[in-house]
């Protein structure tokens, strides 16, 4: 069976999905066509029977999350995301994590972006921070702790708690309430033990909808350790636990008492993407010093290299007093990368010196840049005087080298 004919028979058999959706669908068929090649007979009945009831499934419940692809949900107001999403759609579907526990909440990555050097991973949690009615048995609130004074945290679905928690307390009627948070671990980790740090978050939930799912990009350090750089593909896992603070007022005193359980990561596989990336060498002058510039581009990411040949980049950071003399930084090396649409690339971190060679790393616009203008400069704090070696600002324009 051909793959026009497979992709027609799921289409056939489910009602009417949006865009993204229909995208993964694709990736699961071309996944099954390269399955069958190597075994040169047809595909099985078991095989596409497998394909329809994946493509049903996903119309369920994790629809909602993996449905809309996070790049482009955020993409609305963020032109380099939406440009990046074609790029982040999963080949494999990833599991949506659920537990009993987690009573109304799910979980899962929901596209994800690796072009070897650089990862960006989207994920979706449903009802991420909810609370509902709760009364403890005689146990449970044996081992609630009783307080003196009590405030209700806010939470999604709090308003109404709080209303029937202050009428409660104000008429000495028994009342109570769960309040359940989910946490994702700050480090993400691939199969073989790789720890990757991420460097930024962005998040969005559009409460006005009534969409209970929040939806997150999460930006890792690049480029990546050298364990995960340049893979077909990476394994990658984030690690989730539920937080749970149970509020209880019995008609004269408060209690208190709070519960964190480990949750099954999330987990998917990330294909390397065939995105392109490109070198720009050039050399420049600074503070009467040759300077080797050397900077790597992708759509997604940016990472410029300055070497000083015999010499550093002077120490911007000087002894306070205050301080019990610790030293501060009253400035910092400014390296900014301009495009050919004069579009500013944004800049991560900047450096204070003291080095021969500065990093910075920078978010890609969303498309393979053709020219590259570098400025470097100090930035310092109102009232510094700078010494005329640091206060010229230096541009150059930049030469792309040939693969």
């Amino acid at each position: 069976m051909d793959k026009e004919k497979l992709m027609q028979l799921i289409y056939d058999q489910r009602p009417e999905p949006d865009e993204a959706f229909d995208l993964r669908i694709a990736h699961q068929v071309q996944r099954l066509i390269r399955e069958e090649q190597p075994m040169k007979k047809k595909m099985s009945v078991l095989t596409i029977v497998v394909a329809v009831m994946l493509s049903l499934a996903l119309l369920g419940a994790a629809a909602e999350l993996m449905g809309i692809n996070v790049f482009e949900w955020l993409g609305r107001d963020n032109q380099r995301l939406a440009s990046l999403a074609p790029m982040s759609v999963l080949k494999e579907t990833a599991p949506v994590i659920t537990n009993p526990k987690l009573e109304k909440s799910a979980a899962c990555i929901n596209s994800a972006y690796y072009d070897g050097q650089s990862l960006i991973v989207g994920y979706a949690i449903e009802n991420r921070h909810y609370a509902q009615p709760f009364t403890p048995t005689q146990e449970q609130l044996t081992n609630m702790k009783q307080v003196k004074e009590h405030s209700p945290t806010d939470a999604l679905e709090i308003e109404k708690i709080l209303n029937g928690w202050k009428e409660a307390v104000a008429a000495h009627t028994p009342f109570g309430y769960m309040e359940s948070y989910i946490e994702t671990a700050w480090e993400t980790v691939t199969d073989d033990g790789v720890v990757l740090r991420w460097q930024g978050e962005s998040s969005g939930t559009n409460f006005d909808d009534n969409d209970s799912i929040e939806r997150t990009i999460r930006e890792y350090h690049s480029p990546l350790p050298e364990e995960a750089l340049n893979k077909d593909y990476l394994n990658i896992k984030i690690p989730m636990t539920m937080r749970v603070t149970y509020h209880y007022f019995d008609g004269k005193d408060t209690y208190v008492s709070e519960e964190e359980t480990a949750l099954e990561p999330m987990t998917a596989t990330v294909w390397r993407t065939d995105a392109a990336s490109r070198q720009f060498i050039g050399t420049l002058t600074y503070a009467g010093k040759p300077v080797q510039v050397s900077v790597v581009a992708s759509a997604a990411r940016a990472r410029a290299t300055l070497t000083m040949e015999d010499g550093v980049f002077a120490k911007l950071i000087a002894p306070n007093s205050v301080m019990d003399h610790q030293e501060i930084a009253w400035g910092y090396y400014e390296v900014s990368l301009r495009d050919e649409h004069q579009t500013v690339l944004f800049a991560n971190y900047h450096e204070t010196g003291g080095r021969n060679t500065l990093l910075s790393t920078y978010q890609g616009t969303g498309t393979l840049p053709e020219t590259l203008e570098l400025q470097l400069r100090v930035s310092a704090d109102d009232g510094v005087f700078l010494p005329p070696e640091l206060s010229e600002v230096v541009t150059i324009q930049l030469t792309p080298v040939d693969p």
